[in-house]
């Protein structure tokens, strides 16, 4: 994969964990507004169950030889949510370089503990999942999103629909996966002062809502 377009995303994954991190230990939206109560409290049980990859070994994994995939497996906590904020995001990557392109899948878990009734003692966690992706020589050779596991009941199909993105590249994808989380003003939430590209950002400029270079 190009050297160049690797180390963008690492400066980009960089940033969205440092700030996550301090969303979460002031337990504020990237907006200032306070998190429920019950919502730290099920992001505290996630760490325990789902421990999520220290900022150490993020760095490290962006340092490794990365010519040919990028696997960022391990829980990747994204910040609280502005909307429907009782759920906990997570992300995960797996990029591979291929000779006609890139296979890139972007996982989006949602999470939060459900009470097994009204006033119970016991909770459940319930999950959801998006994949934000492309697979290159397929029929879905595209930039798309569908449904997929975890918590996904069987009978719900998770092949299809694939719904096409804007994206055009796996930094604009990326992009994608935040403004469908964080909303118009995502970039100059996570990213003023990081200059990008033309090709990542254009495909993206009719939504961004502050200028960019």
């Amino acid at each position: 994969m190009p050297e160049a377009e690797f180390d963008r995303m690492g400066q980009l994954l960089i940033r969205i964990f440092q700030i996550s991190m301090k969303q979460w230990e002031r337990n504020r939206t990237l907006e200032g507004e306070k998190v429920d109560n019950a919502t730290v409290d099920d992001y505290q049980k996630l760490l325990v169950s789902k421990p999520p990859i220290a900022e150490g070994e993020l760095k490290n994994i962006l340092r490794k030889p990365r010519r040919k995939r990028l696997l960022l497996d391990r829980p990747f906590y994204l910040p609280p949510l502005k909307y429907n904020r009782e759920f906990v995001p997570i992300l995960q990557i797996d990029w591979k370089s291929v000779e006609d392109g890139n296979n890139i899948s972007i996982r989006i878990e949602m999470h939060r503990y459900v009470q097994e009734y009204p006033g119970g003692s016991r909770s459940y966690l319930r999950s959801l999942g998006f994949r934000f992706e492309i697979h290159k020589g397929t029929a879905h050779d595209y930039m798309h999103v569908q449904v997929t596991k975890p918590g996904v009941p069987e009978w719900l199909p998770t092949s299809l629909p694939c719904i096409p993105t804007i994206a055009k590249c796996p930094v604009s994808l990326l992009f994608c996966v935040l403004a469908s989380l964080y909303g118009k003003s995502m970039y100059s939430m996570f990213f003023t002062g990081i200059n990008m590209p033309n090709e990542c950002l254009n495909p993206l400029k009719e939504i961004f809502t502050t200028p960019h270079p």
